[in-house]
């Protein structure tokens, strides 16, 4: 009787043993399988964002293009956000905050300098799938395609010495006619005047401006012999400009001189006028 009793003890005890081991072995399973299912649930997630940020990123890329081609000055280096203001794409901010569109979602515009009139665009999209980082970046060069090459301004400054003559006390040449014909301002940055006698230059007008004189403005001071090369006050001439009356004042009479004039715009290109005889 007692044997039983103990054969029975035995095998509740080994049956209990088993249920708890079975249990584990499932809550292992169960657990593994719910790791397995979660991660995979983000995974898919993960992608079904990153197809989503994708296109906010390249819109990013578009953004910068159309500031690009607004002003090229606007694209300013360093890290910016975007905000559309007056119907047009504008920088704002170091960031633009996305967390409408995605988890704790941010977009960046970064803007590198890497040449002249060249610089590099990356486009960066961030945000967050639980607790997993994510991100994607593009990336593009933008040039100043808009820059037009300008000849140089010398080609575009007309002197007219058709009625070029001197003053009634014979000490200005006078009747000199400058003009702009090209599209954009030209800026005199210097000139230099030779003559075949040995008077000296004292003043620089042009159109009631003096550009130079013996006592300033501009340089050298004093009165200057022939073939001084004279750094005036700059003088700007606007796109299809005309600039008269203009004269060169001299110490002595200038009766039987012959002159030649070299003008040195502000781009270093020069304009060569000779033999200019008044009448």
């Amino acid at each position: 009787m007692n044997y039983r009793k103990e054969i029975n003890i035995q095998s509740r005890g080994q049956s209990i043993l088993e249920l708890l081991i079975a249990a584990g072995i499932f809550a292992v399973l169960l657990s593994v399988v719910s790791v397995t299912l979660i991660d995979g649930y983000v995974s898919t997630l993960a992608a079904e964002q990153n197809s989503f940020a994708l296109p906010l990123a390249e819109e990013g890329l578009e953004a910068a293009r159309s500031i690009r081609d607004s002003n090229w000055d606007d694209l300013v280096i360093g890290n910016h956000g975007l905000a559309v203001s007056s119907s047009r794409w504008i920088f704002q901010g170091a960031e633009e905050d996305l967390s409408a569109k995605l988890n704790q979602g941010k977009r960046i515009v970064i803007v590198e300098d890497i040449g002249a009139d060249r610089k590099l665009v990356r486009c960066r999209v961030l945000w967050k799938t639980g607790s997993r980082d994510n991100q994607i970046e593009l990336a593009t060069y933008l040039h100043n395609w808009q820059k037009e090459t300008l000849p140089p301004q010398a080609d575009w400054l007309l002197v007219d010495t058709t009625n070029a003559k001197l003053s009634a006390n014979q000490r200005q040449l006078n009747g000199l006619v400058f003009s702009n014909t090209g599209t954009s301002a030209i800026i005199i940055d210097r000139i230099t005047v030779s003559w075949t006698n040995s008077e000296l230059i004292e003043q620089i007008t042009f159109a009631g401006t003096d550009v130079w004189t013996r006592k300033g403005p501009g340089t050298p001071t004093g009165r200057q012999p022939s073939g001084t090369e004279i750094d005036i006050q700059d003088f700007t001439i606007s796109a299809g400009g005309t600039v008269s009356p203009t004269a060169f004042v001299f110490n002595g009479k200038m009766k039987g001189a012959v002159f030649d004039i070299i003008f040195t715009m502000k781009d270093g290109s020069q304009k060569i006028v000779e033999n200019i005889v008044p009448q």
